[in-house]
């Protein structure tokens, strides 16, 4: 089954988290024991919030994240592949939020991941 892509448009803000997996052990005397797991090495996730938009404007964003939300991967760069090549993602939930009646915003999480 083909990896979808999910371009979102450059108004939207994009903040990168990077955590390096890592399991520590405690070893007698204060000493402790740090080793990277896998081999993939650093794990990127992007918290992506989007501009002020119309209700139904929002709901149509809404709409293309449910397909693009939970377990199902997709190509995605926070700049539509102008300078940061796409790397696949996941993304668990979003947030909608409502500034008054003309207004919404959405914000998600995206965490990278290797298949």
């Amino acid at each position: 089954m083909p990896i979808a892509i999910l371009e979102l448009p450059p108004t939207w803000d994009a903040i990168k988290k990077v955590s390096i997996p890592v399991t520590r052990t405690k070893l007698g005397d204060g000493y402790e024991q740090i080793v990277v797991e896998g081999t993939t090495g650093a794990i990127e996730e992007w918290d992506v919030r989007s501009p002020t938009m119309p209700p139904q404007y929002a709901q149509d964003r809404l709409n293309q994240l449910r397909v693009f939300s939970g377990m199902n991967p997709f190509y995605w760069s926070p700049d539509n592949e102008l300078t940061i090549p796409k790397k696949i993602f996941t993304c668990e939930g979003w947030t909608l939020i409502r500034l008054g009646l003309m207004a919404h915003q959405i914000s998600a999480t995206f965490k990278q991941t290797f298949i």
